[in-house]
């Protein structure tokens, strides 16, 4: 299964549970809740999509070296971003 595929499997998969959520608890805007769940690993897929040589790293640093995904984005992706780089 490609990339895209599974991510996209995925957020739907979310976005059908937020709902069912939704269904049986109180939400004050319930609608956004499917939107939520459907939207919430987009940046994923564009990394996967983009920059598929970075999108393998990240994946390689949480399964070889135990980084939370978000951590391992951090690595990897900051350095693209000189703006986003921490000054010294």
């Amino acid at each position: 299964m490609a990339v895209h595929d599974a991510v996209n499997l995925h957020s739907v998969a979310v976005a059908i549970l937020a709902d069912v959520v939704t269904q049986r608890r109180t939400a004050n805007y319930a609608e956004g809740a499917f939107a939520a769940g459907l939207f919430h690993d987009l940046g994923q897929l564009l990394v996967a999509l983009g920059l598929p040589k970075e999108y393998e790293e990240i994946g390689m640093l949480c399964h070889e070296q135990g980084k939370k995904r978000s951590e391992a984005e951090t690595d990897v992706l900051v350095l693209l971003m000189p703006a986003c780089r921490p000054t010294l």
